[in-house]
């Protein structure tokens, strides 16, 4: 090795080793995100799976819960589908800032909460359908923040991740 040559790795290495935290970051985060909305996505869809099992009626969709120690047939209601989506989505950070609305529509008469539900029922089958939508809004922050660079983002910002799930409630 030439005397000149000394330390020459060490140049190289402190020289990329930033882009290398970087790409390592930006990995993190960006499987951070997908993962997140995977989670998000299948959470609605069981969520509405769950609600089809509600039924139009009340007597329609029934489950088993613990009652004052004792296990009963109780009917579904839109706060089990919300329970049942926050516990898919638990395990993700900030779970807890994340909202769940369930609603539905029986031929434009929409049920809680009312702001947030389908304006209208577009079915051929107008005299027996009864819509249900849940929808779950989440804020996404990344796990590893990074500085900005002269203005510019070197990773990803907090951003919102919403998804909306709808099914046909059996009468």
């Amino acid at each position: 090795m030439k005397r000149t040559e000394k330390g020459q790795a060490a140049i190289e290495m402190a020289l990329i080793l930033p882009f290398l935290l970087w790409i390592i970051i930006n990995v993190v985060n960006f499987g951070a995100l997908f993962y997140a909305c995977i989670t998000i996505s299948n959470a609605v869809r069981a969520g509405a799976d769950f609600m089809s099992m509600m039924g139009a009626s009340p007597m329609m969709g029934m489950h088993y819960e613990t009652v004052g120690g004792n296990i009963a047939l109780v009917p579904i209601t839109g706060s089990d589908v919300a329970t049942h989506v926050k516990a898919d989505i638990a395990n993700l950070p900030n779970a807890s800032a994340a909202t769940v609305l369930v609603c539905s529509n029986n031929n434009g008469h929409v049920q809680k909460p009312l702001d947030a539900c389908l304006a209208t029922v577009t079915d051929p089958q107008i005299n027996t359908s009864v819509v249900g939508q849940v929808t779950v809004q989440y804020t996404y922050k990344p796990l590893l923040p990074f500085v900005d660079f002269m203005g510019y983002p070197l990773t990803l910002k907090e951003m919102q991740i919403a998804r909306t799930a709808t099914t046909r409630l059996i009468q």
